[in-house]
């Protein structure tokens, strides 16, 4: 599936953004599931995903990222945040909340036209559900954007919510963190009982 994935994009996109979305694809295939994760990590993950679907539905399309064209052109809106490397945005932590609040390989759909930063933004903004974006792209808030926001009538509200965003998804990374490092003393000391022997 992945070899036949890879083969597709790459027919129908630039070879850079089939090389990025393999990458992507095969380190969200790699992380804990649900099984493997602790309960907590399974619970904040998907009050994650919630908090990004009602961050963006209230947010809706604001006129700072429909006007910012950076780096490109007027056909390319979003500059700040979406010309980013896609490798910045999914960072593994990242990677991890989306599998576990149900992000799959074949929920990672490009856009159909040449790329210009992440892989997936395209002409019309960025082509992932907002159930499938990293937090940090739903709650990133350049000084444009936050100026609308700030005359905005539900301007607190948007605000409020990204910061709890924010704080879960710091949360998210502790336990992750946590849980790999007692993974890795557990093997540590396994092996050095076996030497002993």
């Amino acid at each position: 599936m992945s070899s036949t994935r890879y083969i597709w994009d790459r027919i129908f996109g630039p070879r850079v953004r089939a090389d990025q979305l393999h990458d992507l694809r095969l380190r969200l295939s790699a992380e804990a599931n649900r099984c493997e994760a602790s309960p907590i990590e399974v619970e904040m993950a998907v009050r994650l995903r919630v908090l990004r679907e009602e961050s963006v539905a209230l947010t809706g399309k604001p006129e700072a990222c429909q006007r910012c064209a950076r780096p490109r052109n007027e056909r390319w809106p979003g500059g700040h945040c979406c010309s980013a490397e896609t490798r910045h945005l999914f960072t593994d932590s990242e990677v991890a909340a989306l599998r576990l609040a149900g992000t799959r390989p074949n929920h990672l759909r490009p856009p159909a036209s040449e790329q210009a930063g992440c892989a997936f933004r395209g002409p019309r903004g960025c082509s992932l559900e907002a159930a499938h974006r990293p937090n940090l792209c739903v709650r990133y808030t350049c000084r444009e954007l936050q100026t609308e926001i700030d005359q905005r009538r539900d301007g607190p509200a948007i605000v409020q919510l990204n910061e709890q965003l924010r704080i879960l998804f710091e949360h998210f990374v502790t336990k992750r963190d946590e849980r790999i490092e007692s993974a890795h003393l557990a093997e540590l000391e396994a092996s050095l009982r076996h030497r002993n022997r």
